[in-house]
């Protein structure tokens, strides 16, 4: 006889779960900050080029100079024998090996958890996407995914910008960013042929379609951008839906549901492929309303089945 294992408190998860998360942001602090000692010594020389800025206009990332690479070469061998330099790098090692403990501590408490079992089951995930989501996922707060994505600015208003002070969490809105891209690149049999289904439909939707066609500067990444979110979006609440249910609560079904990732490969694919005929069909049908007179925002919103995930009621949905 199988005994079914108890799934583990939640509160016990997220305690554990920020203090590993704490430890990963100390320890990326460092090395950030053994990079910005590095950066500071090569301006002084003129030997680098900010290459990218964060919303506020802050350096994010640099490179040599072209030519100069020798030079500073030379220049960072001299900061990494300085003594700066050696306490932040002793300091990141130990972060290190404190942050690989406390990770395998977690996974032999927490194997046993439905949230831990599904980041197992999605490549791309794993035991740090795990303790993420049961570092910031509540299920007492978080009744339905709509009021995760506004904590975590996944919502229109949800930008910082230079002298205005945001209304959500942009650390873990970077992260979970950083999770979907990391699904991305390992492909997900599942969530990665979701994301290619939903970023062709943004290539062809009527607003980014002509500027596709036209080539014009930025539309790839503005279309990749919001591909990215829209998986964001679904891992969060499919996420929130399974944290909730291990722990006997409701997850009402928002507007443009999509099931978690089935273990039968077969279901799987058939979910996908309603999903992509759905999209489809709503890109005709926002053409048709386009050529009837409609503008385009009315046209997207009249649609009676789903476009991405949003939280509007009274529409079909075909995988029930």
């Amino acid at each position: 006889m199988t005994v079914q294992q108890e799934e583990p408190d939640w509160q016990i998860m997220n305690m554990i779960g920020r203090s590993y998360l704490s430890t990963l942001k100390t320890r990326v602090g460092c090395v950030h900050r053994l990079k910005k000692l590095e950066f500071l010594e090569l301006r002084k020389r003129d030997l680098v080029d900010i290459t990218k800025t964060n919303e506020q206009g802050d350096m994010k990332d640099w490179e040599v100079k072209e030519g100069f690479e020798e030079e500073a070469k030379k220049i960072i061998n001299i900061i990494k024998d300085g003594r700066p330099y050696q306490i932040l790098e002793t300091h990141k090692d130990k972060l290190e090996r404190e942050e690989h403990e406390l990770l395998k501590d977690a996974r032999d408490l927490f194997k046993t958890s439905a949230v831990w079992k599904f980041c197992e089951n999605v490549k791309g995930l794993g035991p740090v996407a795990a303790m993420t989501f049961l570092s910031y996922i509540d299920p007492d707060k978080c009744t339905s995914a709509g009021k995760f994505f506004a904590y975590v600015g996944l919502v229109p208003t949800g930008r910082l910008r230079k002298g205005e002070r945001g209304h959500f969490n942009p650390e873990i809105k970077g992260r979970l960013n950083y999770i979907s891209k990391n699904m991305i690149r390992a492909t997900d049999p599942y969530y990665y042929k979701l994301y290619l289904v939903k970023k062709d439909y943004f290539q062809h939707r009527i607003d980014f379609e002509d500027k596709v066609l036209k080539k014009v500067k930025g539309t790839p990444a503005k279309i990749d951008a919001k591909s990215v979110q829209w998986l964001t979006k679904l891992i969060v609440s499919h996420t929130i839906e399974i944290i909730r249910k291990a722990h006997d609560e409701d997850f009402p079904r928002h507007r443009n549901y999509l099931p978690p990732k089935p273990t039968d490969p077969v279901e799987q694919l058939r979910i996908i492929d309603i999903f992509r005929e759905q999209q489809a069909a709503h890109l005709e049908e926002t053409k048709r309303r386009i050529v009837e007179g409609y503008n385009l925002a009315d046209a997207m919103d009249q649609l009676t089945g789903p476009v991405g995930i949003g939280k509007r009621e009274g529409s079909f949905n075909p995988l029930e």
